[in-house]
């Protein structure tokens, strides 16, 4: 009878201990997620012993209210807390440290990630085109997209306007603003998108609809559906003639 009743106490307790290492082990993981690590190793040791005091106070009470609720035997604190010194200590002391060990690692292995991402956008530079490759002819030529005057619509195809220059490229236009700086460019039109910089005036036809003047004195029209957005690009850009 004693025999069953010892197998069962330790089964009770093995059980016990393992729910409770796994409790305590997420607790400190999710706490240390939030508290950066320090790299002196007084803090470094006080994140291991602070678990391993916890789980050595908590986990006898613990199999004191787990036996009395529900077993006929109940565990005596005292005899649990010396049981759980002698034969876990070693294993609270190796699971906390490895434990922190291991996500430490992988925070600082983070941590370079997102500074090499970060450094590798840099060098990237900007996410928009500031060349268009143009046919004139048998030849291809590069223009630069700042000298870039407006684009329009000419399905399947769009228009490319620069002073005194006109080209032909296979693109719509909604494509080609996704490609462009969009504090340089912006939608006018449904099939119209204008550089600002290049925009010396603007009229109001006093139905929510503009007319603008390009700086090689096209007329373009403002649909008032992309009116608001227009107007504020060009007012932060630079002063124009507003009629």
């Amino acid at each position: 009878m004693n025999i069953q009743l010892t197998a069962k106490n330790n089964f009770i307790s093995k059980r016990a201990f393992a729910f409770f290492t796994l409790l305590t082990t997420s607790i400190v993981l999710l706490t240390v997620i939030k508290i950066e690590f320090s790299n002196r190793f007084f803090f470094k040791a006080l994140f291991i012993l602070i678990p391993i005091l916890l789980h050595l106070c908590a986990f006898p009470f613990l199999v004191w209210v787990v036996s009395e609720l529900f077993y006929y035997h109940t565990f005596d604190i005292i005899q649990t807390l010396q049981y759980s010194l002698s034969e876990h200590l070693y294993k609270l002391i190796l699971l906390y440290s490895i434990s922190i060990f291991v996500f430490q690692q992988l925070h600082s292995k983070g941590q370079i990630t997102k500074t090499v991402m970060a450094t590798e956008s840099q060098i990237v530079g900007p996410d928009f085109i500031t060349s268009i490759i143009v046919s004139e002819g048998d030849k291809r030529k590069s223009i630069t997209v700042s000298a870039i005057l407006y684009f329009t619509a000419n399905t399947p195809y769009i228009n490319i306007y620069l002073n005194g220059k006109k080209y032909l490229k296979s693109e719509t236009l909604k494509s080609i603003s996704e490609k462009l700086d969009s504090q340089l460019f912006v939608r006018v039109h449904k099939s119209t998108i204008v550089n600002i910089g290049h925009v010396q005036s603007y009229t109001s036809r006093l139905n929510g609809d503009f007319d603008l003047i390009m700086s090689d004195g096209a007329e373009l029209r403002v649909s008032r559906n992309f009116a608001v957005d227009f107007k504020k690009k060009v007012q932060e850009s630079h002063r124009l003639t507003i009629k």
